[in-house]
């Protein structure tokens, strides 16, 4: 079962130069008992 997950940039990410477009890979975390927040 695929999920989607809305994401944005923030914290040290988002003050660096480092630049992530649509369509990027990145890893994250979800709290299993809440999906509606992450950890």
């Amino acid at each position: 079962m695929k999920i989607w997950i809305l994401g944005y940039v923030s914290g040290k990410i988002r003050h660096s130069f480092i630049r992530k477009l649509p369509g990027d890979k990145v890893k994250t975390e979800v709290n299993h008992f809440d999906s509606s927040g992450g950890l």
